[in-house]
């Protein structure tokens, strides 16, 4: 393997120059669904479990750096990693994962977006029944996503993403604090001395917590980030980790913060629903002035991740296409051109799922969550393996940026953990789903 672009002279970057991929991949991790789960574990089990925040963060950024330090190290994508060197069983099972979550994630994305909106502008101003309100402004969330990343290319997007991002953690931050939780009690739930009740469903949602601290999929769009960004050479690995290090301590933060919120803000149902339960229990604590805070959090939490979503997904779409004819060449492949943001390919791809995901707001997703619930709970366990893999072969990435033993513990760690993590979720959407189809045979006929 010849070695990548030498190295530049070391330099001083400044704060806010380093600060960028890991940020718009943490903010596009932190989804509705997060939210909603960070929401249900600060409900049931307070904050106790602020610990579990950091856990899952820390496995996140160890994932990332692998990512980051492969690229670094051999100038191709993690994506491309894998197609090459593992197979078709790699790029099949990838497939299969990619597109039912392409299809839930957006619809469940535009979805949140109207909810937390029409939140926001109740019906008695805007003169819309709920439903109406969540469909007209979850289209035009889309709508305007697809219109920014189509028409304003990587610079603009990362502007937007950054107010966003601003928005969403200054808010629910504000809202945390506004709440005067007792300092002790933080102080504690940060270290793991005071662990859940097991037997009451405590260790299926501190699991679930944790897997949703920044994200899953969206992960390995940080390569395509690094690109945009320029980060090509041995100097920028530096940068990419301090960068990953921002990006989810942010993102601990932010799962901190909701749980800090839901312990003292209990509200009713689940998904977008808990989200707007909880915003009527702030009003009545704090005012309404913590109602709309909190919201405005929740709504750029949720749009940042359609921006992020939208920009980043037709990337993996049209490398997928590029790579199709390349699966299992290894380094025969040769060099291999970066995928276009003008091509066909992902000029589609941004098109379709901005768009036919819009279907999500006239129903419910119950059947098609349960299959993504199957296909999708493994993906990190998949991406640490395929990380684990490629990051030890000396032949592929060269000894100077092989995993030390330290980060190869890790990774099979992130293999275990998250793959308990997926079990506990199928299992937790398969008795849902039996209760639900329970339920009308146990009520009585009126």
């Amino acid at each position: 393997m010849t070695d990548p672009t030498p190295a530049t002279p070391a330099r001083k970057f400044p704060l806010l120059a380093i600060i960028g991929p890991g940020v718009l991949v943490a903010a596009t991790g932190v989804g509705a669904g997060d939210i909603a789960t960070a929401s249900i574990a600060g409900s049931m089990l307070g904050v106790a479990i602020l610990w579990a925040a950091g856990f899952g963060a820390t496995l996140k950024f160890v994932l990332t750096e692998c990512l980051a330090r492969w690229q670094i190290a051999t100038q191709r994508t993690i994506l491309e990693g894998a197609m090459l060197h593992l197979g078709w069983f790699a790029f099949i099972a990838f497939v299969i994962y990619l597109v039912p979550w392409t299809f839930v994630t957006c619809a469940a994305l535009i979805n949140a977006c109207g909810v937390f909106a029409g939140a926001m502008i109740p019906y008695n101003v805007s003169g819309l029944e709920p439903n109406i309100e969540k469909i007209i402004f979850g289209i035009a969330s889309s709508l305007v996503g697809l219109i920014l990343v189509w028409f304003g290319g990587y610079k603009l997007f990362a502007r937007v993403m950054t107010v966003a991002v601003g928005i969403m953690f200054a808010c629910v931050i504000t809202t945390a604090i506004m709440l005067k939780p007792d300092p002790v009690s933080i102080v504690s739930g940060l270290l793991p001395i005071s662990l859940p009740q097991w037997d009451t469903g405590g260790l299926t949602r501190t699991i679930a917590y944790m897997g949703g601290v920044g994200g899953t999929l969206t992960i390995i769009c940080y390569s395509y980030w690094m690109r945009e960004s320029g980060r090509t050479t041995k100097a920028h690995l530096r940068i990419a980790r301090i960068d990953a290090l921002i990006a989810y301590t942010l993102s601990a933060l932010f799962g901190i913060a909701v749980v800090i919120i839901a312990s003292k803000a209990q509200g009713s149902g689940s998904g977008s629903a808990l989200i707007t339960s909880m915003g009527d229990v702030l009003e009545q604590s704090i005012g309404p002035t913590g109602k709309y805070i909190f919201l405005g959090g929740a709504f750029a939490a949720a749009f940042s991740s359609v921006l992020g979503v939208w920009q980043s997904v037709p990337y993996i779409y049209a490398d997928v296409w590029r790579l199709r004819n390349h699966v299992g060449k290894g380094e025969s492949a040769g060099e291999l051109p970066p995928v276009d943001t003008k091509s066909r390919v992902y000029k589609a791809t941004l098109l379709l799922i901005a768009t036919v995901p819009m279907l999500g707001v006239l129903f419910k997703f119950n059947d098609i969550q349960l299959i993504y619930a199957f296909i999708g709970a493994f993906f990190i366990p998949g991406l640490a393996l395929a990380c684990l893999i490629l990051t030890s072969r000396k032949s592929l990435i060269g000894g100077r940026y092989t995993s030390s033993i330290l980060t190869k513990c890790v990774l099979v760690l992130a293999i275990v953990f998250f793959t308990v993590a997926g079990t506990l979720e199928v299992k937790n959407k398969l008795g849902k789903r039996s209760k639900q189809a329970e339920t009308p045979a146990q009520s009585p006929a009126n």
